[in-house]
C-alpha cells in the first residue's frame, strides 16, 4: 500500500483500510500514513490487544502542528474486521488506554481537529463491553461516571434495550423472546426503573453512550399496535416522557463536557465534538438520528462511515 501511494504521488484525503486475517503492523502502519500529510479521514480495522498503531497518532503537548503523523485528521473509523472473536481481546485496557489517548490528544479541547470517531461492530452489547468494560479509560473525558449508575446502565439496561430493539427481527429466538409475556413485565420493570432515575444531578453521558436516548425515541416513534404490551403499559408514551425529562441534563452535559455518544444503530456507535455553530436542537436531533447500517458483511464495512447517509428524525 505504500509502495502504491508512493509511485501514485497522490496526497489522500481519504483512506480507508480493507479487513483482514492479518493484523497491521506499527511500522507499516507509520509509514503509510506519513505518506498522507493532508488526509482527513482514516478508517481501519480495530485492532486485537496487543497492537500499537493507536501510539502512533498520539499527539504529544511539545509537538508543533506539522511533526504528528496526519495532522489534519478529522475523522476516525474503527470497523469490525472478519478474523476478530464476537468478545475480541481489545477491551484489555492497555490497548483502550491508547486509543482514548491518541482520541483525546487530536481533539479540540486540545486544540486538534479530530470531529468525531465512529465504531461500528456486530454487536452494541459487544462494542460496549470492549470501551467501557470496567474503570474505562473513556470515563476520563466522560468526566467522571458514577460507578453505581453506570453499572445499572450498563448491565440491566443495555439488555433490556437490546432485546427491545432485536426483538422484531428475522431471528425467531429473538421473536419468541419478543412476544413472550416475561419480556412484556421485564419491560414495564425496567421503564419503571429509568423513571425513578433522577438526572439531573447526575452525570448523564451513560445514557449517551450506551444509546439509550435513541432507543427510547425509537420506541415511542412506533405506530400504535406495534410494540407488544404498549396497550397495558403505554410504552411509547411513557418513552416519550423520559426523553423530555431527561433532556435539559442531557444537553447540559454535552455543553459541559464538550461531546457526545450518539447510538446511531445496533453496532453503530459515535464520539462526537459540539461544534461552536451547533445549537442545542441540533445536538439533541443528532443524538436521536438513526442511520441504515451497511450490513453485516465485514467487507461493507470499510468506509462504510463516509458512504453511509444518515436519516434525519421528525421532532
Amino acid at each position: 500500500m505504500s509502495g502504491l501511494v508512493r509511485r501514485s504521488g497522490c496526497s489522500l484525503k481519504r483512506l480507508a483500510l480493507a479487513s483482514s486475517n492479518k493484523p497491521v503492523e506499527y511500522s507499516d502502519f507509520c509509514e503509510l500514513l506519513s505518506l498522507c500529510p493532508e488526509l482527513e479521514s482514516l478508517d481501519i480495522p480495530l485492532p486485537d490487544n496487543g497492537s500499537t498503531i493507536f501510539n502512533s497518532l498520539i499527539v504529544e503537548p511539545f509537538q508543533s502542528v506539522s511533526t504528528p503523523i496526519v495532522p489534519k485528521l478529522r475523522t476516525l473509523g474503527l470497523h469490525y474486521h472478519s478474523g476478530a472473536l464476537l468478545q475480541p481481546d481489545f477491551g484489555i485496557p492497555d490497548c483502550v488506554n491508547a486509543l482514548v489517548e491518541a482520541i483525546q490528544s487530536r481533539s479540540p479541547p486540545r486544540g486538534g481537529l479530530l470531529e468525531e470517531v465512529n465504531f461500528f461492530w456486530t454487536s452494541t452489547l459487544a462494542l460496549h463491553n470492549m470501551l467501557f468494560v470496567g474503570n474505562s479509560a473513556f470515563d476520563i473525558p466522560d468526566g467522571g461516571v458514577d460507578t453505581k449508575a453506570d453499572k445499572m446502565f450498563n448491565d440491566a439496561g443495555r439488555l433490556a434495550l437490546h432485546e427491545h430493539l432485536q426483538g422484531r427481527s428475522s431471528e425467531s429466538s429473538w421473536q419468541a423472546a419478543y412476544y413472550s409475556p416475561a419480556f412484556v413485565v421485564n419491560m414495564d420493570l425496567f421503564m419503571r426503573t429509568l423513571e425513578g432515575r433522577k438526572v439531573n444531578k447526575t452525570n448523564t453521558m451513560p445514557l449517551l453512550r450506551y444509546g439509550y436516548l435513541g432507543a427510547l425515541h425509537n420506541l415511542s416513534q412506533e405506530a400504535p399496535g406495534v410494540i407488544v404490551g404498549d396497550r397495558v403499559f403505554r410504552f411509547r408514551t411513557r418513552a416519550r416522557k423520559l426523553l423530555s425529562k431527561w433532556k435539559p441534563s442531557i444537553l447540559r452535559d454535552t455543553r459541559r463536557f464538550g461531546h457526545r455518544w450518539c447510538q446511531y444503530n445496533e453496532g453503530d456507535l459515535s464520539l462526537k465534538w459540539n461544534k461552536a455553530s451547533e445549537s442545542d436542537a441540533d445536538i439533541w436531533k443528532d443524538i436521536l438520528t438513526t442511520r441504515k447500517p451497511p450490513g453485516l458483511d465485514p467487507k461493507a464495512w470499510s468506509g462504510c462511515f463516509e458512504a453511509r447517509p444518515r436519516v434525519p428524525v421528525n421532532l
